[in-house]
């Protein structure tokens, strides 16, 4: 497969009630270029935002008492902060000017999407369209009618990554193509089943396209030519995550995840060594109230490195099954509690009276024993 992504230059600055479609095609005109049956259109969120009048001028905004608090707290914009809790369905995180929330669509982005670049007028901040995937029909449906092409289009806005530092364009809106690309009971070339891979193919695109498309660039459409792809009417509320299925808590474990976390499991715990690597160590842990509690001989790498910094990660997983916990330890060196704890952990792993007692005997009495204490704080998980 050869893919070819092309921009689309020459399209002028947007505004409510513009025919967006009809903009499309003077710049395909002009360039020279027409679309084709199997193209993916791709649309940057803020010129569909523009057409269908998904403006707010700040001046016109009276921000309410949260909104006033929030920009005490952070110095940002109370007009823009008010903007923003109106687009959404409740805050996720905020801290330290940081907010993190999920829209009424139920994506989680931080601001809602409310973004004041490239708005277009002084003041002014562009919200996400109300529904990006009948946005995505619709032009989808124009095109048929008056360019008689087949095509799929996906509308696009820049997300931040969990876990991971930049941005990326991402689909807020489809029509025409496949959410996902799913693998699930596929076999691989070793006869291995995938169990829980599924491709977004339309992030992907949306990703590939913005290569091309820029920030700066006033490029706001890009055509994908070239890629194999059936006819589907999945949108892009195939990302959105359902409440049982949560991937990232704060604070407290599911009936779910506790049990989980209850049954023998090995943990891996993580440490940071001196020089920033990684260092993991299989060991095994109990649940403990609301923390998680692992126990290690003095001299361990591990010891060193939580002495120097307290910071720990815990992960425990059963195949595609898995919860990580992270946080600062608390370091205990009391021997009759260490001391306990490794009974009790024996008791868990062995299962066995008599060598619980053994091992207690010939090995772990003689050890300065250590124990790390890791309260559930922030948790990550999946397939719980």
């Amino acid at each position: 497969m050869t893919l070819s992504i092309i921009p689309v230059h020459g399209i002028p600055e947007v505004r409510p009630r513009d025919d967006l479609v009809g903009l499309l095609f003077s710049a395909l005109g002009a360039a020279g270029e027409k679309l084709v049956d199997g193209d993916v259109l791709v649309v940057a969120q803020k010129v569909v935002s523009k057409s269908e009048g998904r403006l707010v001028r700040l001046g016109d905004v009276v921000p309410g008492k949260r909104a006033l608090e929030m920009a005490e707290e952070s110095g940002k914009d109370a007009r823009q902060l008010e903007v923003v809790l109106g687009e959404s369905k409740q805050i996720v995180r905020w801290e330290r000017g940081v907010l993190i929330v999920e829209t009424r669509h139920g994506f989680v982005c931080a601001n809602a999407g409310v973004d004041r670049s490239n708005a277009g007028a002084p003041d002014t901040v562009v919200l996400l369209p109300l529904d990006p995937d009948a946005s995505a029909a619709r032009i989808r449906d124009e095109i048929a009618k008056r360019a008689r092409a087949t095509v799929a289009v996906v509308i696009t806005d820049t997300f931040g990554r969990a876990w991971r530092e930049g941005h990326t364009n991402v689909a807020i809106g489809i029509a025409g193509l496949p959410a996902l690309k799913r693998y699930i009971g596929q076999r691989d070339p070793e006869g291995y089943e995938l169990r829980v891979t599924e491709i977004a193919v339309a992030d992907e695109i949306a990703a590939a396209a913005e290569l091309v498309m820029g920030k700066l660039d006033r490029c706001p459409v890009a055509i994908v030519r070239g890629l194999s792809f059936e006819d589907s009417d999945e949108t892009a509320q195939e990302y959105v995550r359902p409440r049982h299925v949560p991937l990232v808590t704060r604070g407290e474990l599911s009936p779910a995840q506790r049990k989980f976390l209850e049954e023998k499991r090995f943990a891996v715990v993580g440490s940071k060594n001196p020089d920033g690597s990684p260092h993991l160590a299989v060991m095994w842990y109990l649940l403990d109230g609301d923390d998680i509690v692992v126990n290690s001989a003095q001299g361990r790498i591990k010891d060193r490195n939580l002495a120097l910094d307290p910071r720990m990660s815990v992960v425990v997983e059963d195949e595609y099954r898995w919860i990580r916990v992270d946080g600062r330890a608390r370091i205990e060196h009391d021997q009759s509690i260490t001391h306990e704890d490794i009974r009790r952990l024996a008791t868990r792993y062995y299962g066995d009276e008599r060598k619980v007692a053994d091992a207690m005997r010939d090995n772990f009495s003689k050890q300065h024993r250590i124990t790390y204490r890791l309260p559930i704080r922030r948790i990550a998980g999946e397939g719980l």
